[in-house]
């Protein structure tokens, strides 16, 4: 026990000394913040293709006119993914009788953000069941993560310099800076579907007849920094 109690007694000595210093020094503490709007450069749609015995249409005629579609507008085929959870076969009832209906749930995948309206437009004729906005992305995010991070560490310290000099003292160096958050929009939830296509010729011809309107919210990136500056 007594081996044990000696190296303690040494050290508590140490670690007060070390306390004690930080105390002594003088800091201003601040936090920088910034956000930045980027424009996407990617789109995602959920496209959700579905057998009608009624109409005569079927997702295989669909899933054949779709390709041509992506191809006309050179939209590469591992961008058009399918969800193989949702292909699923479920059984309706027509007149007390049941059919076997085909349902396929697919994931597109646009970089050329530019066509997204004719290539809508264009599936939309096929009478999907429905075509909705998922997300949009930039292909470019990292770099804008960083430029919100360097400009908050920016805001941080002209804040911090902006107060050294209220109160009449010197900025020295940073004891510390750190990132409290960083915040990147674009979950699904924040996008709400552009595109709805119903199977009703009227409706449809309705959507062709309209202007595109090519209207994608911006993606914000948001960051917040800490930081402690000595002052003298």
């Amino acid at each position: 026990m007594k081996k044990l109690l000696l190296p303690l007694l040494f050290l508590m000595p140490s670690i007060g000394l070390f306390a004690q210093e930080q105390e002594q020094k003088r800091f201003i503490e601040v936090a920088g913040a910034t956000r930045i709007e980027v424009t996407p450069d990617i789109a995602y749609f959920n496209l959700l293709l579905a057998d009608n015995p009624k109409e005569g249409i079927s997702v295989e005629k669909q899933e054949v006119e779709m390709a041509k579609i992506l191809k006309k507008y050179n939209v590469p085929a591992e961008n058009l993914t399918i969800d193989k959870l949702s292909g699923i076969r479920q059984k309706v009832s027509f007149w007390g009788t049941k059919d076997v209906v085909n349902q396929k749930l697919y994931l597109l995948k646009l970089t050329n953000i530019s066509n997204t309206d004719n290539i809508v437009e264009e599936l939309s004729k096929l009478k999907i069941n429905s075509i909705s906005l998922l997300k949009v992305e930039s292909s470019q995010i990292e770099k804008y993560k960083l430029e919100a991070c360097e400009k908050a560490a920016r805001n941080a310290k002209e804040k911090a310099a902006a107060m050294a000099k209220g109160i009449d003292v010197t900025l020295t160096a940073p004891l510390n800076i750190y990132e409290q958050t960083l915040f990147v929009s674009g979950e699904e939830e924040e996008y709400q579907p552009r595109y709805m296509m119903m199977a009703k010729a009227s409706e449809a011809a309705e959507m062709q007849d309209s202007q595109p309107q090519q209207n994608f919210k911006n993606i914000i990136v948001k960051c917040t920094v800490r930081a402690k500056v000595e002052i003298k």
